[in-house]
């Protein structure tokens, strides 16, 4: 089991398809020091329509689970979580390799789409796919996100950590290395624009601003405070 066999999976599974976005650690490099091997799961965002049209392969490759919302890491620090519980397009795919967790989203021009299940969904701005980064890790040549996403998702749980007074727990783990580690890189304006169009919103349409502070993760994170709590 390696992250290595993994992309060896995934590039199988994709048969070509260059709509995919690795997310998570291997989203920027190089990896912090004490972190230098990833774990044994890869983070992977792919696009519903690729994923339908080889959905028998990805299926036979291994354990395919759709996760629940309160499963779903960054939809889980959400009030919402508690109260709406359908099967997401957020799935863990165990193979002899490990584990892909794979997030399935929907692109259009304009935007990008995380499905939370019944309709709702994550809405960004389509040019994080405009952002992708070519990156190599071992003998792998791979697209990445732009790490502000990651950013941003790591942010919510250390600034809701700040919340509850679990600060300290979440200072020794390897998210808030990776938030340190991105600080200094992540491009400022874009993390904001991403920031600002990050919506939770049903069939297309965004919740208003005053459903959205209880709805969307996202909305706990100022970037003003981000900056002066990192330390």
């Amino acid at each position: 089991m390696s992250t290595d066999g993994l992309f060896t999976v995934l590039f199988d599974l994709l048969a070509g398809s260059p709509h995919y976005m690795i997310t998570g650690s291997l989203s920027f490099l190089p990896l912090v020091p004490k972190y230098r091997e990833p774990g044994e799961d890869l983070d992977v965002f792919v696009r519903r329509d690729v994923f339908e049209a080889r959905r028998f392969a990805f299926e036979s490759a291994g354990q395919l689970r759709a996760l629940r919302v309160p499963e779903v890491a960054l939809a889980s620090a959400s009030p919402f979580s508690r109260v709406f519980m359908p099967r997401t397009g957020f799935l863990h795919l165990e193979t002899s390799e490990g584990r892909l967790d794979i997030a399935l989203y929907d692109e259009s021009d304009a935007s990008v789409k995380l499905i939370l299940g019944l309709g709702i969904c994550i809405a960004m701005t389509g040019a994080i796919c405009t952002r992708l980064n070519h990156l190599h890790w071992k003998a792998h040549t791979y697209h990445s996100a732009a790490p502000e996403f990651m950013f941003l998702t790591k942010a919510v749980g250390y600034l809701s950590a700040l919340r509850d007074g679990t600060a300290p727990e979440f200072r020794r783990t390897k998210h808030y290395a990776d938030l340190l580690h991105m600080a200094p890189v992540v491009d400022g304006r874009f993390a904001l624009q991403l920031l600002d169009s990050l919506r939770v919103g049903w069939r297309g349409i965004s919740f208003p601003n005053w459903f959205q502070k209880w709805v969307n993760p996202y909305a706990i994170v100022d970037l003003g405070e981000l900056q002066r709590v990192l330390v």
